[in-house]
């Protein structure tokens, strides 16, 4: 597909570094009997260059390109790089393109090389842009161990990826480490990071975009977030506390029980790009998408915060899916000046499962801080939203 450089301003996007061609054959390098074969070989890579040779950008190419690439109907997004500084400009172009998915780079720490918690204000972004069309993702092991650069974060790491020794391409002239095993100039590469576990992510919800054509991006990060492998090393590090699966996405997307995906999925020769059907049989029907019901929250939670002769209570938000699905809360809090107005205070996206669900409603809600005064929520999954009201005490 036709990419753009945003740097050189450009039709022609030319990978100086090898980062961009490393993770593009990472999701989609094709079967040709030599090297490495991508997640989805047969999807179709629109290249887009934001970073100059050292790695460099500004976040205003990165927004130009996020909608340079949704404005032309791309349903995946992959974004193996990040920055500290939240922008603007990209948060509104992912926000304006709800139809698109951006699969987005956790980061790898700090300066010591040590991954941090993203929830603990070590943000990066694109990743902590709370919009409900970004997936992040933190690197594994060969253990299935978190990676020890990886950032992670219960409530902003959506799920985790292969990301440590990875093989894959990097353009033909520059030197590899790979040289003596596939000969000089041969063009393969062993690269670590989170930006290698990205496009792991983005080339598995390629093979769901080609298996579901209609499917939007809420329905394309349920699939991914449901179809996780769950890793006891994991828990508390991430939102699923699981390891991407390719056949777990892909038998959500089929509509067959996890454990029973169809091979076809994974056939190089299959056209499993965005916009197209795989060969062979087609997918069952997708099943009707679960709908939030029930919403409801019982008790009444107060929050005291020093007031003498306080005593704190909590309650249970609650609400129920038909089948498992990731689903995004919104807080809202009234405020009353001239008039009275519901003000955000927060979102966030959690894997949900099918039946009832339940959050704990304390000083914090999934992360979210609360104060006393009146509240509202919205959960949406991706059939369908429901609010509900509360108030906190003690006033």
């Amino acid at each position: 597909m036709p990419g753009w450089d945003f740097v050189e301003g450009d039709a022609t996007p030319q990978d100086l570094s090898g980062h961009g061609t490393h993770v593009a054959g990472t999701i989609a390098a094709g079967q040709n009997g030599t090297g490495v074969i991508g997640v989805a070989p047969a999807a179709r890579i629109m290249p887009l260059r934001v970073l100059d040779a050292h790695g460099q950008g500004s976040s205003a190419d990165v927004a130009a390109a996020f909608a340079y690439a949704a404005e032309r109907g791309v349903r995946v997004v992959n974004a193996s790089l990040g920055s500290a500084f939240p922008s603007l400009a990209e948060r509104k172009a992912i926000h304006d393109h709800p139809g698109t998915l951006f699969v987005v780079a956790s980061g790898n720490g700090g300066a010591d090389g040590i991954g941090d918690d993203v929830d603990a204000g070590h943000e990066k972004y694109p990743c902590a842009h709370e919009e409900p069309n970004v997936v992040c993702i933190g690197a594994t092991d060969q253990s299935d161990a978190l990676a020890s650069f990886s950032n992670y974060g219960a409530v902003s790491v959506d799920l985790f990826a292969p990301g440590t020794a990875i093989v894959s391409s990097i353009p033909a002239a520059r030197d590899s480490h790979l040289d003596r095993y596939f000969g000089t100039g041969a063009g393969y590469e062993i690269m670590q990071g989170t930006s290698m576990a990205s496009p792991h992510a983005a080339g598995v919800a390629a093979i769901a975009a080609g298996l579901q054509p209609g499917w939007d991006a809420a329905a394309l990060k349920a699939a991914l977030l449901g179809g996780t492998d769950r890793i006891p090393a994991l828990a508390g590090r991430g939102v699923t506390a699981g390891r991407l699966s390719a056949a777990g996405t892909a038998a959500r997307a089929a509509g067959r029980p996890p454990g029973a995906p169809d091979r076809s999925a994974f056939d190089p020769g299959a056209p499993a790009g965005p916009g197209d059907a795989p060969a062979g049989d087609p997918p069952a029907p997708a099943a009707t998408p679960p709908r939030v019901r029930r919403l409801r929250v019982k008790g009444r939670p107060r929050i005291c915060r020093g007031l003498t002769g306080c005593r704190a209570r909590t309650a249970t938000l609650s609400f129920s899916l038909s089948a498992p699905a990731a689903v995004t809360a919104r807080l809202e809090r009234r405020r009353c000046g001239d008039r009275c107005l519901w003000v955000r205070a927060g979102r966030r996206t959690r894997a949900a499962s099918a039946g009832t669900t339940r959050w704990l409603v304390r000083s914090r809600l999934l992360g979210i801080r609360l104060h006393p005064g009146r509240w509202r929520v919205s959960v949406a999954a991706p059939g369908g939203t429901a609010r509900r009201a509360f108030r906190i005490g003690p006033r």
